[in-house]
């Protein structure tokens, strides 16, 4: 007989069911956070006198307009005194509301830049005691020295020992000195020359201060505030040492050393009064 069929297999396990997944922490509190500190009042804006300044020249930087420099004296008259005129570099002056606060020092000049061209004096130069002879005709000679210096040359002489040294180098005599011997001082110096005249070109005066050369000017001496006299004439070299961004020139005057500042067009009369014609003599590297 055939044998019984088997019986059918027993249904497979289920598969375990997945374990419950763990239940997240409970959330922690966040520390609060601390307020922020009030903020700082800003600082009362200042400026810094610096040499050859004035209240008009800082009212125009910081103010956008030189005719409020009444402001800024009203504001400073206990550290300016009586004459606001007459302010004096490292004073701090407080600035009206509103102005911008004073920029950053700049570096210091490169050679060649109107910080590092001193101020001479033709009749009195440091170390005159020394032999010094012919200021009254000193003015070229002077002129460049303050150029010579204010480009890294001179050292381990006087005042008055460059300007002599430099016045036998270009011929100075009694008379003055000619456009062709201030080329020869600079040449001494390792500087070069490039003369313009006779007649004023006050824009290329410009264009050679910009591009980093000083330029000695030949022009008449009465023409120049604040010595300016019509009823006289006199030859004479200033040294233009810089220009502003308005167009002033910075000028080192060997025979007066309170000129600094001159305009295009008072440097423009100065040379074409020169009973010569004028000159200008740009020297650089």
């Amino acid at each position: 007989p055939q044998a019984p069929p088997a019986p059918p297999a027993a249904p497979a396990e289920p598969p375990p069911a997945p374990a419950e997944p763990p239940a997240p922490p409970p959330p922690v509190a966040e520390e609060p956070k601390p307020a922020e500190p009030p903020a700082a009042a800003p600082a009362a804006a200042s400026y810094t006198v610096k040499g050859g300044d004035s209240l008009s020249a800082i009212a125009q930087q910081t103010l956008g307009d030189g005719e409020r420099w009444p402001e800024i004296y009203a504001l400073n008259r206990d550290v300016i005194g009586g004459d606001p005129n007459v302010i004096h570099p490292g004073q701090e002056l407080r600035l009206p509301g509103g102005a911008e606060p004073a920029p950053a020092p700049a570096p210091s000049p490169a050679p060649g830049a109107p910080g590092n061209a001193p101020k001479i004096s033709q009749y009195n130069p440091d170390g005159k005691a020394q032999g010094y002879h012919n200021g009254d005709a000193n003015c070229g000679p002077t002129s460049m020295a303050i150029i010579a210096r204010a480009f890294g040359w001179g050292g381990g002489m006087s005042d008055a020992k460059l300007i002599n040294h430099l016045g036998g180098i270009g011929g100075t005599s009694g008379n003055g000195t000619s456009v062709g011997g201030i080329a020869k001082m600079a040449a001494a110096a390792g500087l070069k020359a490039e003369s313009r005249g006779p007649g004023a070109q006050v824009g290329w005066i410009a264009e050679q201060v910009r591009a980093g050369k000083m330029v000695v000017a030949n022009g008449d001496y009465f023409e120049m505030n604040p010595h300016r006299n019509t009823g006289k004439t006199s030859g004479h070299y200033v040294a233009v040492v810089g220009i502003e961004a308005d167009g002033t020139f910075i000028v080192n005057d060997p025979a007066d050393l309170k000129v600094h500042r001159v305009s295009a067009d008072e440097l423009d009369r100065f040379i074409r009064s020169n009973p010569n014609g004028g000159y200008q003599i740009a020297v650089g590297r």
